[in-house]
């Protein structure tokens, strides 16, 4: 039985992969916990963090508004990392701190050099991972 959905979004991720999740949320009664983590380059990026701790995810808040629209529980973490490497960490260390039934995550539409490097935080999570796994291609 699945009570509790782990749903990784990325900004380009989160449509096909929401409905999904939300689709098996209301047919268990789950409540799903929508995962975000920004992969912070500590060269390029940090100037622009310090000062902006709030700055908006337009597309997790729609995850979330299209969630609880269904009527379905869902709360947003967030959470920074340095590396690809640590953005698959950070999701799968979130889904076994709070018991996730099963992982639901987007794969992007991948253009020729995209294809080369094949989401490499999602091939990692599929490597690492001891919680089910659901892949949800964009449409």
């Amino acid at each position: 039985m699945i009570s509790h959905l782990l749903l990784a979004v990325d900004v380009d991720t989160s449509s096909e992969a929401t409905r999904v999740a939300g689709d098996l949320a209301a047919a268990s009664g789950a409540t799903i916990e929508v995962f975000h983590a920004d992969e912070l380059n500590a060269r390029i990026d940090t100037s622009i963090w310090l000062d902006d701790d709030t700055e908006p995810r337009e597309e997790i808040g729609n995850a979330v508004a299209e969630l609880t629209a269904r009527g379905i529980t869902a709360r947003v973490v967030t959470t920074r990392t340095t590396s690809t490497k640590d953005l698959a960490h950070a999701v799968l260390h979130e889904g076994l701190d709070s018991s996730t039934d099963i992982l639901v995550v987007g794969l992007p539409k991948l253009r020729h050099v995209g294809r080369i490097f094949l989401g490499s935080v999602t091939a990692d999570l599929a490597a690492w991972t001891t919680i089910p796994l659901l892949l949800v291609p964009e449409r």
